[in-house]
């Protein structure tokens, strides 16, 4: 059996990541002060007092270690272009980012934006009105600063990482021979990123329909009874959505660009997986809006609008996805290209009747027919023998990135489990509390709260990626077993 090269661990993908992820537990260190102890005294009388001076000097240290993460990774790659070091830094101060807002920074936006809440201190909601005002205006505050800090502190990361990048002195490393392997590596986490944030989109999409709904509803009840709302109901109905959304996209996109690149490569095996992630994602991404769409309708205008044009833009790139592996495949086999053109015009066909029926409730039959188109699509790559690599090749390759692959799995559901948090640990749990002729709250409430928020953000964060690096092993041992006898009959 043809063996196929192996590369070291210690990898161009592998030091750019861990040095994203060292600067995000470096960042957890740096921010706790001022995240923990000083930000929830402006909202909390019963908290701590901690020193302004301090935070304020440890926030802009922060931010000077997201560029000094981004300019790390780029003298550990050792690139040879100042574009390909701004990239690595890119990269490694978006996850920096990520891992700091999920570990911490999410549980203290959830704090600002319950700040009606406490300020209602430990009495009871003097009407049923009233009632519905502060939960709203929680929910909604929750959602808004949240959503809003989630996007704040993804765009310092990446802007702030590429500069530290681009300032880093360019190395000597061969960039072709050096991305070569790693455009493989790349294709698999983004592969599993995909996965993971298209699961986060349906349930969004299934949780954040009626909850919109609901919002503004209790928002119009609040405005008629006399109170203010202050926090805007139109983002915290489609923010969650349009975040979800944005993910995805920016996962596929990722594919896109990553297998166009991998369709060009000389090694056969690098062509057979990109091929099959191509149909993979491409046919998934042309399947989802059948799923999304239907779970939906129970939303309001604004939620369905976002949706649709999710769904459009999600059906342009499964279609280009697609459309470009089906041309990779066709020119290593040398097939008719007009017999391509009809297979391209008719997945576009069969993917606009598929969303047809499933805007009138026929959303299996549409299914059907694309998974029909996919399955013939697939059937008309390339017929050659490819090269399947051996188990123990196949657990090795997987296992170089498996840090990367299960963040990559990891971070896409803290974009919906963060909010959920600290609606769940700020503002549910008051519930008992804050109706009318309820308990009285104890003082000591609110403090208990906000550190189980806290402790909740910690331990989500690391059980997440213990529980990923798990799922990636489960996937590799199926891929090693299925692949790993595909080879043995084949050869």
């Amino acid at each position: 059996m043809k063996e196929l090269r192996m590369d070291k661990p210690d990898h161009l993908l592998n030091r750019v990541s861990l040095a994203g992820v060292a600067g995000g537990l470096l960042l957890f260190v740096v921010l706790y002060y001022p995240v923990y102890v000083g930000l929830p005294g402006r909202v909390v009388s019963d908290w701590r007092n901690g020193s302004t001076l301090l935070s304020a000097f440890l926030v802009f240290l922060g931010l000077a270690l997201l560029s000094f993460t981004g300019y790390w990774a780029a003298r550990r790659a050792q690139l040879r272009t100042r574009r390909g070091n701004g990239l690595a830094g890119m990269f490694a101060g978006g996850l920096a980012a990520w891992i700091g807002y999920f570990s911490l920074m999410g549980a203290g936006a959830a704090v600002l934006g319950n700040a009606d809440l406490f300020a209602q201190g430990t009495t009871a909601a003097a009407s049923d009105e009233a009632l519905v005002w502060l939960f709203a205006q929680a929910v909604m505050g929750v959602m808004n600063w949240s959503y809003g800090g989630m996007t704040a502190v993804t765009l310092a990361g990446l802007a702030l990482g590429w500069l530290g990048g681009w300032l880093a002195p360019v190395g000597m490393e061969n960039s072709e021979r050096n991305w070569s392997r790693q455009w493989d590596n790349l294709g698999g986490i983004s592969v599993a990123f995909t996965l993971s944030s298209l699961l986060t989109l349906v349930v969004t999409a299934v949780v954040y329909a009626p909850l919109g709904v609901e919002l503004d509803g209790d928002a119009a009840d609040a405005t008629a009874a006399g109170f203010e709302i202050t926090h805007s109901a139109a983002w915290a109905d489609i923010g969650p959505l349009l975040a979800a959304f944005v993910v995805y996209l920016a996962g596929l996109t990722a594919v896109f660009l990553i297998l166009r690149r991998s369709h060009r490569g000389q090694d056969a095996h690098f062509r057979w997986n990109s091929q099959l992630s191509g149909y993979l994602n491409g046919g998934v991404a042309i399947i989802l809006p059948l799923i999304v769409l239907p779970l939906v309708q129970r939303g309001t205008i604004a939620f369905r609008v976002v949706t649709l044009l999710g769904v459009l833009v999600t059906l342009g790139l499964g279609w280009a996805l697609l459309r470009m592996t089906l041309n990779a495949a066709a020119r290593e086999d040398e097939s008719d290209g007009r017999q391509r053109q009809w297979a391209e015009w008719g997945l576009f066909g069969a993917s606009g009747t598929a969303v047809l029926l499933a805007w009138f409730g026929l959303t299996w039959i549409g299914v059907i027919l694309l998974v029909a188109a996919v399955i013939f699509l697939a059937a008309t790559r390339d017929r050659q023998p490819m090269p399947r690599p051996q188990p123990a090749q196949l657990l090795a390759q997987s296992f170089e990135v498996f840090l990367p692959g299960a963040l990559a799995l990891v971070l896409p559901t803290m974009v919906l489990s963060s909010p959920a948090l600290g609606v769940l640990f700020l503002v549910v749990s008051t519930i008992p509390h804050t109706m009318p002729g309820g308990e009285p709250t104890p003082s000591w409430f609110w403090v208990r709260q906000i550190n189980q928020l806290f402790i909740a953000h910690h331990s989500m964060f690391l059980i997440s990626l213990l529980l990923g690096g798990l799922l990636l092993g489960i996937m590799v041992g199926v891929l090693r077993l299925t692949l790993g006898r595909a080879a043995w009959k084949t050869t």
